[in-house]
């Protein structure tokens, strides 16, 4: 389905709501994954960070709360936090990674775990609509 501005989103049953179009970033290394979404006051609801590897969050230190799907090996989503509140930590042993979003309704639990799903199934067969996070958290120097 298409809304107004041309962008994809998922129509919920009965029109109560849609899904925001999701901007994937990487964040699969390590000063990367330590960074996060630490320092942002509020996250954009096309916001969608993949943590991988990674089986723990925490907002310690920040300002709002997120979203958070816990992914399995086979990339399903195993387990959700709609709205994980400042200064919390979520753990899930069997999650080998983690895509934090913008808190969102509970009723909207189904379509966003399917909106993450294809997200990252678009990853997987396209990078272009991504972005590297990785790539900002470089420990090496550049030399010219």
């Amino acid at each position: 389905m298409m809304n107004g501005s041309g962008d994809q989103a998922i129509k919920l049953r009965g029109d109560r709501s849609l899904a925001p179009k999701l901007i994937l970033t990487r964040a699969h290394t390590y000063l990367s994954r330590a960074r996060g979404l630490l320092g942002q006051g509020v996250i954009a609801p096309s916001t969608a960070l993949w943590l991988k590897p990674c089986s723990s969050v925490h907002t310690i230190g920040m300002q709002c709360s997120i979203g958070v799907f816990f992914i399995d090996q086979n990339e399903r989503v195993i387990k959700t936090f709609a709205c994980l509140k400042p200064n919390r930590f979520a753990l899930c042993w069997h999650a080998t990674s983690v895509v934090e979003t913008a808190p969102f309704a509970l009723e909207l639990k189904d379509v966003m775990e399917q909106a993450v799903i294809r997200l990252l199934a678009q990853d997987r067969s396209s990078q272009t609509q991504t972005h590297n996070l990785d790539k900002n958290c470089s420990t090496r120097r550049r030399h010219p």
